[in-house]
C-alpha cells in the first residue's frame, strides 16, 4: 500500500519567510514552481498566474542562483533568483532599476548640498577673513609704508581686540611715543642752535677783545700797577675760555681753574671776604665736563648765601669719582635756602627765580639723562650743598 502526506503550508507564512529581510520593499517579489506558476506573492491577486513564458521567467528556470538585467514593460529592471532544491521552486525578485539608483541620486543630492554648503561657509569665512585680517593688515602695513617715509601721522581706526587689534594698538602707541621723541629731540637741537647763535652773536670780533686786554695790562705793568696787571691777566683767560668754546664739553681741569680766575677777580672787588677751596682727585682732571657748569654755582652761592651775611664766607669744591659716576659737590656755609623750593623747582614745578640751577639741572639731563643732574640740599642758616652727578668719562683728545 502506498500512502501520501500532503502538508499545507499557508501563503502567508511564505510571504512573511522571504519580506522580512527583503532589503526593497516593493511588490517585485515572488514564488513560482517548477511550471512557472505563482505560489506566493505579495500582490496575492497574481497567485496562481503562469508566467513560464515570459522570457526572463525562462532565463531563472534555467538557472539555479543568480542576477541579470532585463526589461519588463518597457521598463529596464534587475532580477534576482534563487531555486529552492526541493520542491524546486524559485524565489524571484525584480527591482526596478530606478530604484537601485534612489540612493545614489540622494547621495549625489547630499554631495551636492554638502559641497554647497561648504562653499557658502567658505565665502563667509572669506569676508569675515578679508575684513577682520586682510584688511587691517592691509591698512597697517600701509601705515608702515608711510613711517617709512617719515610721516608719523598715523591713522588707524582698528576697534578689533584680538592679535590683530593689539598689533594696530601697540603700533599706534609706537608711532606716537616716536613722534613725541622726535619733537623733544627737535626741540632740544633747536635750543641748542638758538645757545650757539646767542654765544656766537656775544663773540665780537675776540681778537680785537683779547689784544685790548693784553695792551691794557702792558700798560699796567709799565707803570708798574701789578694788582691791575694781574686782574686784567686772569680776566684775559676767563674771557679766552669763555669764547673759544667751540664744544659743549671740557674738562674738569679746565673748569675748576675758569672757577679759580673768577674768585680771584671776585676777591680783589670784595677784598678777599671769601675763602675758595678745591678738593679734587688727580686722574679726574682729564675727564670730561659740560662747560660753565661750576662758576654759575658759585656764583649762586655768593649771590644768593652771602648776600645779607656778615663774616668770611667759604666755599668748597670736592670732586671725586663714585663708580661709574663723577661727583661734584660744591658746598657753602652761607644762610641757606628753602630745600623743599629748590626741589620743586629743579622737578619743573615752579618757574620763578633758580634759573642757573634749573638750567644746569636740565642741561645735564638732557645729555646724560634723567639718572644725572643736580641734588640740592640745604639747611637754613647753616649752608647749602648742591651736589652734580656726570658720567666718568675721560676725554680723548686729553690722553
Amino acid at each position: 500500500m502506498i500512502s501520501v502526506e500532503i502538508l499545507t503550508i499557508p501563503e502567508q507564512a511564505l510571504e512573511q519567510a522571504y519580506t522580512e529581510n527583503d532589503a526593497w520593499q516593493n511588490d517585485g517579489m515572488v514564488i513560482i514552481d517548477s511550471h512557472g506558476q505563482i505560489v506566493s506573492s505579495k500582490n496575492k491577486g497574481e497567485i496562481g498566474n503562469d508566467i513560464g513564458q515570459l522570457p526572463y521567467v525562462q532565463q531563472v528556470m534555467s538557472g539555479i542562483e543568480g542576477n541579470f538585467r532585463s526589461t519588463i514593460n518597457g521598463e529596464k529592471v534587475s532580477v534576482f533568483y534563487y531555486k529552492l532544491p526541493n520542491p524546486g521552486w524559485h524565489v524571484i525578485k525584480v527591482v526596478p532599476d530606478s530604484q537601485i539608483n534612489e540612493p545614489q541620486k540622494f547621495l549625489g543630492i547630499l554631495i551636492v548640498v554638502a559641497l554647497s554648503i561648504c562653499l557658502l561657509f567658505g565665502i563667509i569665512f572669506s569676508v569675515i577673513q578679508n575684513n577682520r585680517i586682510i584688511r587691517p593688515i592691509k591698512l597697517l602695513k600701509r601705515e608702515m609704508d608711510k613711517v617709512k617715509r617719515g610721516n608719523l601721522e598715523i591713522k588707524l581706526d582698528v576697534q578689533q581686540k584680538d592679535e590683530i587689534g593689539q598689533l594696530v594698538f601697540h603700533f599706534r602707541a609706537m608711532g606716537l611715543e616716536l613722534k613725541d621723541l622726535i619733537d623733544k629731540v627737535y626741540h632740544s637741537q633747536l635750543k641748542e642752535k638758538e645757545a650757539r647763535l646767542q654765544m656766537l652773536s656775544m663773540q665780537i670780533n675776540p681778537h680785537f677783545l683779547y689784544n685790548t686786554l693784553e695792551s691794557i695790562r702792558w700798560v699796567a705793568i709799565r707803570h708798574q700797577v701789578d694788582s691791575v696787571a694781574d686782574q686784567l691777566e686772569v680776566l684775559s683767560n676767563m674771557f679766552r675760555y669763555s669764547l673759544t668754546q667751540e664744544h659743549q664739553i671740557t674738562t674738569i681741569e679746565q673748569e675748576v681753574e675758569h672757577v679759580r680766575n673768577y674768585m680771584i677777580i671776585l676777591n680783589f672787588r670784595f677784598n678777599h671776604i671769601y675763602e675758595f677751596e678745591v678738593q679734587v682727585e688727580e686722574h679726574l682732571l682729564q675727564y670730561e665736563c659740560p662747560h660753565f657748569i661750576l662758576q654759575p654755582l658759585v656764583e649762586n652761592s655768593i649771590k644768593h648765601g652771602f648776600a645779607d651775611r656778615i663774616g668770611q664766607g667759604f666755599i668748597r669744591i670736592s670732586i671725586v669719582q663714585e663708580a661709574a659716576f663723577t661727583r661734584i659737590c660744591v658746598e657753602d656755609n652761607g644762610i641757606g635756602a628753602d630745600e623743599n623750593r629748590i626741589r620743586r623747582l629743579l622737578a619743573g614745578e615752579e618757574s620763578h627765580s633758580g634759573y642757573a640751577l634749573k638750567n644746569i639741572h636740565s642741561r645735564l639731563q638732557l645729555k646724560y639723562g634723567t639718572g644725572f643732574g643736580i641734588l640740592f640740599s640745604s639747611e637754613l642758616g647753616i649752608g647749602t650743598k648742591v651736589v652734580l652727578l656726570l658720567p666718568a668719562v675721560l676725554r680723548h683728545d686729553s690722553v
